[in-house]
């Protein structure tokens, strides 16, 4: 995991915004049950890493949170540039 700068940080939420934005409103519309599932187990194992406070677990949960959503969006486009911006 690399480091970030809080300018390097701001500018890098501010390009993700409107991807983010877009993917909680896709992923809303083609959410399957399986999926659906699956991000709650991770859900679950975000709570979990918060009880141990393990915040290294957390972190690497939230980055996969995240990606599952983008994901489930079915919007491969999407994916793939959020995917980008994520790395």
């Amino acid at each position: 995991m690399r480091r970030l700068d809080l300018s390097q940080a701001v500018q890098i939420y501010q390009v993700r915004i409107s991807p983010e934005s877009l993917i909680g409103e896709l992923v809303t519309q083609n959410l399957t049950p399986d999926a659906s599932t699956h991000i709650s187990r991770v859900l679950d194992s975000m709570a979990d890493a918060v009880q141990r406070e393990d915040m290294s677990a957390y972190i690497i949960l939230n980055f996969e949170f995240h990606d599952l959503l983008a994901r489930f969006t079915t919007n491969e486009a999407l994916y793939g540039t959020y995917s980008c911006s994520s790395n």
